[in-house]
């Protein structure tokens, strides 16, 4: 679902990056959506518009929502310091299921990677009025590398969820395709969950994530730095599961099961993409905690 027009809001852009995916998430400027070509008047006005709307970076031309109410996330200043925006997301029980499930989530268009190293810079922000609810089997997920047309129904490589007072971790992977003797399964995924941190209320989680994607048995690795410290690294195991698009990271809120609270919300950064030859640093610099 693409987003529809909301308030305009300005945020501040930071330099362009030649390490940087062009064009793939990264900043935007507002919410509105791209209008249609304005008619050539030939008056002086109509350029200067002109020039104006094709200066701004709009939501949905860097950006896809899946959402209930596409009316769930706009821009607000920072709530740590208020010095650039950030999307504000809300998630209602009684909005309608987005894709089979109760979400609020934006990814970065056309972003898919089968093969090969990528970066991520993604973050998010708990407001301090955010509820623990004390079931670890319904956890909220915030920040996650799916897999577009995975082979099988599972979780998605990547996903960082709240759940229990905890910051989780969690990671699948299957070497196994549908033309093997043994076909993929969760039951024969790898899966592992480990916790990032005792869930911190009012500050910014900022996540940098190095990922060479390789379905093979063997080959790949994960690499997440959290607000700048390593947090969780694999090497020479299979990274995901194979697809036919390929993988792609989102932030926000998803609800797996059922959504025992009238409505959540929290804050997330852009997400930032970056090519092989990027770095830890470079990402990190494009996040509240870095920037």
């Amino acid at each position: 679902m693409r987003f529809t027009a909301v308030a305009l809001l300005l945020s501040a852009a930071l330099p362009a990056s030649a390490q940087l995916v062009a064009g793939v998430g990264g900043e935007i400027d507002t919410m509105e959506a791209t209008p249609l070509p304005l008619p050539p008047k030939g008056g002086v006005l109509d350029e200067i518009q002109r020039n104006a709307d094709a200066s701004l970076r709009r939501f949905d031309r860097f950006y896809t929502l899946n959402a209930g109410d596409p009316a769930n996330v706009t821009l607000v200043p920072d709530p740590a310091n208020g010095r650039r925006n950030v999307f504000h997301m809300v998630l209602r029980n009684s909005d309608p299921d987005s894709a089979g499930a109760k979400r609020t989530e934006v990814s970065p268009t056309y972003e898919y990677m089968r093969q090969g190293v990528r970066w991520y810079a993604a973050s998010v922000y708990f407001p301090s009025d955010w509820v623990t609810e004390s079931d670890p089997g319904r956890p909220v997920v915030v920040f996650q590398l799916n897999s577009a047309k995975g082979v099988f129904a599972g979780p998605p490589p990547l996903a960082v969820e709240a759940s229990d007072g905890l910051l989780r971790l969690h990671t699948t992977a299957n070497h196994r395709t549908p033309k093997d003797a043994t076909a993929p399964t969760r039951a024969n995924a790898a899966m592992k969950t480990v916790v990032l941190d005792k869930l911190r209320l009012g500050q910014w989680y900022c996540f940098v994530v190095r990922a060479d994607w390789q379905h093979r048995l063997g080959n790949g690795s994960l690499q997440l730095w959290m607000n700048g410290e390593p947090a969780y690294a694999t090497a020479n195991l299979s990274s995901h599961y194979a697809t036919e698009l390929g993988n792609f990271p989102k932030t926000g809120i998803y609800q797996p099961g059922t959504m025992h609270l009238a409505s959540r919300h929290l804050y997330a950064d852009f997400i930032h993409v970056g090519a092989p030859d990027s770095t830890m640093e470079e990402l990190y610099a494009r996040t509240p905690c870095g920037g």
